[in-house]
């Protein structure tokens, strides 16, 4: 869906003119005022709420982040705050930037009836106008693209094994695998377009949320939640709910009662209530792994290895991806803007590093 109904037209307008205004705080904190209040409850359907929630996001970090830490207001004004809250309410999403608004729901084909792949996307909205963001979310766009044969594939390996069909559970393991290594060779892509600096830089201040140093209370939405701060984790790609769907297909767990552990959790809330619940209906089927284990077959094992092979090679180039945009940047340059709240801290709000490495790890706790 490219454009909102014309009622909404508003929305599209400012949110296409964030970029432009965003260092002009005065400007566009101005402009986000005086939209007029618009009733969240004539969009229909998911399409329609989704791109809906795409420019509200682009319109409410903008105006929150653009003149830094120090500059960040306690309020989001009635007029993007009282739809918004309406809109993600209804997607079973908080308001607030999440994977699912700007990896899933916010790019377009440049050729209509071409494929669906990096040379041919290109992001509907743009908080910072530059190509290192477009390409950042691509990327992500293109990664739950490479994964979707894996999901189908998981979901077919758990049936199969409730079936006993052992070649159908190794031949659905293999699609995981070649899946998750498809989906490192789309994260091997981000430096192509995206300059760590820029990212550090110019980005992923805007991708906070409202949680921690700068909003130690939260922010208002104001005219919602009785006008009472809100905490919400900012933007973070735990909020995906492809390698959730990996780790409960292939019964591998994250231990119980560590800080790792509940922020994996508490990701989940930042997924729609479809995801939330996909993966609910996944985490209760046959265990792939009790199957494998019990049927003590040379050709399953291997099947059940490779795939976890695959997943800790996709996690340790997402390491490697952190480290050359997060951890080296905090090391010789300073936010700009007085964004200093996030340098030690992923935009989701964990500690980087160790998050990364606990969960690689942890999968490869589970090989046969």
């Amino acid at each position: 869906l490219l454009h909102l109904p014309p009622y909404y037209k508003p929305w599209d307008d400012l949110a296409d003119q964030v970029a432009s205004l965003r260092n002009d705080s005065t400007t566009l904190r101005e402009r986000v005022r005086q939209l007029p209040l618009l009733d969240h409850t004539h969009l229909n359907g998911p399409a329609e709420l989704h791109r809906a929630n795409a420019a509200l996001v682009t319109i409410a970090h903008g105006y929150i982040w653009c003149a830094g830490d120090a500059g960040a207001p306690k309020s989001l004004p009635r007029v993007v705050a009282v739809p918004w809250v309406g809109v993600t309410d209804r997607l079973g999403l908080p308001p607030i930037l999440t994977h699912n608004s700007t990896a899933l729901h916010n790019w377009k084909r440049i050729d209509p009836t071409g494929p669906l792949e990096l040379s041919n996307l290109q992001p509907i909205h743009s908080i910072t106008g530059a190509e290192d963001e477009a390409w950042f979310f691509l990327v992500a766009s293109q990664i739950e693209l490479a994964g979707a044969p894996g999901v189908k594939a998981a979901v077919e390996a758990q049936a199969a094994a409730s079936e006993d069909d052992l070649q159908k559970v190794v031949l659905s393991l293999k699609v995981v695998a070649e899946s998750l290594r498809s989906a490192k060779r789309a994260l091997e892509r981000m430096y192509e377009r995206c300059r760590p600096e820029s990212f550090y830089n110019d980005l992923r201040p805007y991708l906070a949320g409202w949680k921690g140093t700068v909003y130690p209370e939260g922010l208002i939405y104001e005219g919602a939640f009785n006008n009472e701060p809100r905490q919400f984790s900012g933007g973070s790609a735990a909020q995906s709910a492809l390698f959730p769907l990996f780790s409960e297909a292939l019964g591998i767990s994250y231990g119980e009662e560590n800080d790792h552990d509940a922020f994996l959790g508490e990701m989940r809330d930042y997924m729609t209530r479809n995801q939330r619940e996909f993966l609910i209906a996944v985490a209760e089927g046959t265990s792939v792994r009790d199957y494998v284990k019990s049927r003590g077959r040379d050709d399953l094992t291997r099947a059940y290895n490779d795939a976890l092979d695959a997943f800790v090679e996709f996690r340790t180039c997402h390491v490697r991806i952190v480290t050359s945009y997060v951890v080296l940047p905090s090391r010789k340059a300073s936010l700009t803007k007085g964004h200093e709240s996030l340098v030690d801290v992923g935009t989701g709000g964990t500690t980087v590093m160790p998050f990364l490495k606990f969960t690689r790890d942890c999968v490869l706790e589970f090989k046969l």
